[in-house]
């Protein structure tokens, strides 16, 4: 296999990553941070969605991954 297409799939499983952290995150944040969720749900803008995706996410890495 090439250089690149070791980048490549580097690359994807990043992706795949990140996409299952947000999935967890949405998770707790359904539970335990349901203003900003409900925010994030409830919206039809792309932007406003990217940013309490950000602000979910910031949260689930403080205080759910900060804990453990």
């Amino acid at each position: 296999s090439s250089a690149a297409s070791d980048v490549y799939k580097r690359q994807v499983a990043a992706q795949i990553e990140a996409k299952h952290e947000l999935e967890t995150a949405m998770r707790w944040a359904s539970c335990y941070y349901r203003p900003a969720f409900n925010r994030y749900r409830n919206t039809k803008k792309k932007r406003t969605r990217k940013k309490y995706e950000k602000k979910i996410l910031a949260w689930y890495r403080e205080e759910v991954l900060g804990k453990w």
